[in-house]
């Protein structure tokens, strides 16, 4: 079922069209895509899958995951690093992280932990300046579409009771999903991480990189001989 929904839905970055959601766009890929990002690292890609799949321990999973995203500064840590407010009373910088942050952020990956996903997703995104592959963002749309088919069975079970063993079934098939997705998820993540750190670019400077041209002692611009060079710095 998998596959086929993958060939129908759409390969593109997930966006709203007024705007209020906008996915990250980088110039560089991940070093891996989803569907084998569990395997691409060996034993320890695979076992931040499955801290991520059983819902027991993924809670403690993504708060691991976003101290090793963070190079293990708490002081760098916000709640969802500040992508996103799950509601009014959850911002970023107000729920007291400064105080306790390896408690607040066991508490996001245990009782947010689609936005703790997420968020540490995006924040890797941005700070490496990655995009997705186009089957990661099926595999997005189709656990988005099965937790949107999950509640409204849940609902219709709720008028109808005789439609409660298939709400559950549904229910049980998108939770499954999710866990499978989001544990590839944190796979890739981790996966990025480690590849950032072994080439020295933990910090995500060497993405950016700026082009500097040479000026002589007269001001002017020298494009011949030897006075022009091209010096590529670090920012």
């Amino acid at each position: 079922i998998s596959i086929k929904m993958c060939c129908i839905l759409s390969g593109e970055p997930i966006e709203a069209t007024d705007g209020t959601i906008k996915t990250y766009q980088g110039r560089q890929k991940f070093q891996t895509q989803m569907l084998t990002a569990p395997c691409a690292g060996g034993c320890g890609t695979c076992m931040w899958c499955i801290g991520q799949f059983v819902p027991a321990t993924c809670g403690i999973t993504q708060c691991l995951l976003r101290r090793k995203i963070l190079q293990y500064d708490m002081t760098k840590y916000s709640c969802f690093q500040g992508q996103f407010n799950v509601c009014c009373c959850i911002k970023a910088g107000s729920c007291g992280e400064e105080n306790c942050p390896d408690f607040c952020a066991f508490m996001e990956g245990c009782f947010c932990n689609f936005a703790a996903v997420s968020a540490s997703r995006n924040y890797t995104m941005e700070k490496y300046d990655l995009t997705s592959d186009p089957c990661d963002y099926r595999l997005i749309r189709i656990n988005n579409c099965l937790q949107l088919l999950a509640c409204l069975c849940s609902i219709a079970a709720i008028i109808e009771p005789s439609l409660r063993e298939l709400a559950n079934l549904i229910n049980w098939i998108a939770d499954l999903f999710y866990h499978t997705v989001s544990g590839c998820m944190t796979a890739q993540v981790s996966h990025e991480i480690d590849y950032q750190v072994s080439i020295g670019n933990a910090d995500g400077a060497a993405q950016q990189v700026v082009v500097v041209e040479a000026y002589g002692d007269d001001g002017h611009h020298h494009k011949g001989g030897h006075h022009h060079h091209n010096e590529k710095q670090f920012r």
